[in-house]
C-alpha cells in the first residue's frame, strides 16, 4: 500500500515524504481511535498524539510488518498512554443514532442496551476496560493486545477474564435487549 521509496525517504528525514505518509495514514488512525474518544475534540487530540508518535518512531520501523499494521499498534499504544495520563474513559459504542440498528423501536432498544453496557464498562478498572475493548470489540488476538499495551499475554488473559466476569455479574439485560445488542455488534464485526 505504501511506497517503499517514500518510506525510506521519510525515515531519512525527508519532510515531504513524511507528510505524505502521515496524510495517507490519517484516515486509518481516525478509524482506529474513534471508539476510544469521548468527543470529536478528544479524537483530534488522540490522532495528533498518534501521528506525532508515528512520525518520531518511523526511523526505527524495520518493515517486519506492513506499515499500516505497525501504525495501528502505535496509534492504540499512543492513545492508551494519552488517555491513561488524562485518566479518561474509553468509549467503544456508537454515539450517532444512525450507527445502531434499524429505525424505530429496535433502534431505541439497541441504544438503551448499548448505553447500559457502556455504563457497566465504565465501572471496570481502566486496565480491564482497555483489554476488553481491544480483544472483544476490536477483535485483536491476545498476542496483539499484549504487544500494543506492552504487557505479558498472561496479563491480557487475566484482565479479560476479570472484565468478563465483572460484566456477567452486573449486567443482565432482558432477552430482547440482548438480541438487539448482539445484532448491533455483529453488524460491526464485534462479539461479546
Amino acid at each position: 500500500m505504501f511506497d517503499r521509496l517514500r518510506l525510506r525517504r521519510a525515515q531519512r528525514g525527508d519532510r515531504r515524504a513524511l507528510d505524505a505518509i502521515l496524510r495517507d495514514l490519517l484516515p486509518q488512525v481516525r478509524r482506529t481511535l474513534y471508539r476510544m474518544a469521548s468527543s470529536e475534540s478528544e479524537l483530534d487530540d488522540l490522532c495528533q498524539e498518534a501521528l506525532v508518535q508515528i512520525a518520531s518512531s518511523l526511523p526505527s520501523f524495520r518493515g517486519e510488518s506492513e506499515l499500516s499494521s505497525w501504525a495501528h499498534r502505535v496509534s492504540i499504544r499512543s492513545a492508551w498512554k494519552f488517555l491513561r495520563a488524562r485518566n479518561n474513559v474509553i468509549l467503544i459504542f456508537p454515539t450517532e443514532a444512525n450507527e445502531v440498528g434499524p429505525d424505530g423501536p429496535e433502534r431505541m432498544e439497541a441504544r438503551a442496551a448499548l448505553g447500559q453496557l457502556q455504563r457497566q464498562l465504565l465501572k471496570l478498572p481502566a486496565a480491564q476496560r482497555v483489554v476488553f475493548v481491544l480483544r472483544d470489540v476490536q477483535g485483536m488476538t491476545a498476542v496483539e493486545t499484549a504487544d500494543v499495551l506492552e504487557i505479558p499475554v498472561g496479563t491480557v488473559h487475566t484482565r479479560l477474564r476479570s472484565a468478563r466476569s465483572k460484566l456477567a455479574e452486573t449486567w443482565r439485560p432482558e432477552a430482547s435487549v440482548r438480541d438487539a445488542r448482539a445484532s448491533s455488534l455483529s453488524t460491526r464485526g464485534g462479539e461479546f
